[in-house]
């Protein structure tokens, strides 16, 4: 979220975007989690590196996994 747009929080329209917007736990996203998850545990990748950055950055995602979550 940007800066400017943390006054719009608990709005209307913030429901409505994050509605709209919402991540959608795909193939490819799970894919996403595994290799920055195996990086990390498997491989002693740094949380902090550029390959986790640039991995998972640009969706602002986290190598987490939740245990009740179905695909689409």
């Amino acid at each position: 979220m940007l800066k400017q747009n943390v006054k719009l929080l608990g709005t209307a329209r913030d429901a409505h975007t994050r509605a709209k917007k919402c991540r959608v736990d795909n193939g490819q996203y799970q894919d996403k989690i595994k290799k920055a998850r195996d990086y990390v545990y498997m491989s002693g990748g740094f949380l902090n590196g550029k390959y986790l950055e640039n991995l998972l950055g640009p969706e602002s995602t986290v190598p987490t996994r939740v245990h009740k979550t179905k695909l689409r």
